[in-house]
């Protein structure tokens, strides 16, 4: 990636803080709708909670979320495919989407799910114990039925983000800047103009914080009351044979993905460690012990890597909208889980509201669900 060091003091017309794949990907929106945009990162953008996560492009359990939580996902799920197309095209890099469905092998799990389903009707198959050990002989006998959602893809994660970082450096209206905190939002009567970073002041007509966990801490001047928590998750690597596993697997809110290469990823745990982020032993015990129990063929294959990034969780969704009492700043963040899940659909829809837009796939709807701010989801009415 080329890294844009020398930052023009020009105004730009907007300025993102945070640079995973929702700021990513929010830059690209803006970029394309004429604007110049300057993304700040921290560090180098892609290396936080975006690059630690699965990839998996849904819920993990969608009958669990909200139905505007799983329209922003749905309707991310349409759009990955032309976006990763665009990007492979573009970069070389290949994000590797790739249709591994998602399969519930627990048996109540199952049953929620097939009570949702038959309610919401995705493509769905409810599996008896031999069809399961048909599909993934490797894959420990399910003690009772399964539920098979056949349509989920996932995405090598990242490698998506190096493609988008390599894609937004060449654009002409965008500047990537790394290794620079930003302190605070500039703000001039009631009016959020730019902000200040370890590098010096950068102007803005419009300000959007995309920082994941962070997000809180860079917006503690206004003084809001935001239930923002960073959530621990561990997740470890092992190298199998390509084909060992075919298809995600969900038990007991843990999760093996294989990649197609052979790479299977086991995540993830839930830890309540504050900004800490770190690796430790129960961890790795705690996810060897769920590869090991799902994949016995797994046993005595080393751990090929282990890591752990921190998900920002905010209530029962993502704070997509404005800040009370700043105009011109906005946020898109505390998406926990779901944010590469429902990044393509979160950052359109942040560009439409910035820029008073709306696409006639998008019905923009504002909830005021809490006292500090309001949350901005979408219901969708068409594919992208």
């Amino acid at each position: 990636m080329s890294e844009k060091k020398n930052v023009s003091t020009r105004t730009h017309d907007v300025i993102i803080v945070g640079g995973g794949v929702i700021g990513l990907l929010s830059t690209l929106e803006f970029s394309r709708q004429g604007l110049s945009v300057l993304l700040i990162d921290k560090q180098t953008p892609g290396r936080e909670a975006s690059w630690a996560g699965g990839g998996i492009i849904s819920s993990l359990y969608p009958w669990s979320c909200s139905d505007k939580m799983n329209a922003l996902i749905n309707w991310s799920h349409c759009a990955y495919p032309s976006l990763v197309e665009e990007l492979f095209s573009k970069t070389g890099i290949d994000p590797e989407l790739v249709n591994t469905g998602l399969l519930y092998i627990e048996e109540s799990e199952a049953s929620h799910g097939l009570s949702w389903c038959a309610q919401h009707n995705p493509m769905y198959e409810s599996l008896s114990v031999n069809r399961v050990q048909q599909i993934e002989p490797n894959l420990v006998k399910p003690r009772g039925q399964s539920l098979l959602l056949p349509a989920i893809h996932s995405v090598r994660n990242p490698r998506l983000l190096s493609a988008l970082t390599s894609y937004l450096s060449n654009l002409k209206n965008v500047t990537l800047l790394s290794e620079a905190a930003v302190f605070e939002v500039l703000v001039r009567n009631d009016v959020a103009v730019g902000v200040r970073t370890e590098l010096g002041d950068f102007k803005a007509k419009t300000v959007v914080v995309t920082a994941g966990a962070w997000s809180k801490l860079i917006l503690k001047q206004f003084k809001l009351t935001i239930p923002m928590v960073p959530v621990l998750g561990q997740m470890i690597s092992i190298q199998a044979a390509a084909g060992f596993l075919k298809r995600t697997v969900l038990y007991k809110d843990r999760y093996v993905i294989p990649r197609k290469d052979g790479l299977i990823l086991i995540g993830s745990t839930l830890e309540n460690t504050g900004f800490e982020k770190r690796t430790s032993e129960a961890g790795l015990s705690s996810l060897r012990s769920v590869a090991e129990y799902l994949l016995p063929g797994l046993k005595h294959q080393p751990t090929f890597s282990h890591w752990a990034g921190l998900r920002p969780r905010l209530g029962n969704g993502p704070w997509i909208g404005g800040v009370p009492g700043c105009k011109n700043l906005y946020v898109n963040s505390g998406h926990f889980r779901n944010g590469l899940a429902s990044a393509p659909a979160s950052a359109r829809l942040i560009s439409d509201i910035v820029t008073n837009e709306v696409f006639d796939s998008f019905r923009v709807s504002i909830l005021p669900e809490a006292d500090y701010a309001p949350i901005c989801l979408v219901d969708i009415s068409e594919k992208a």
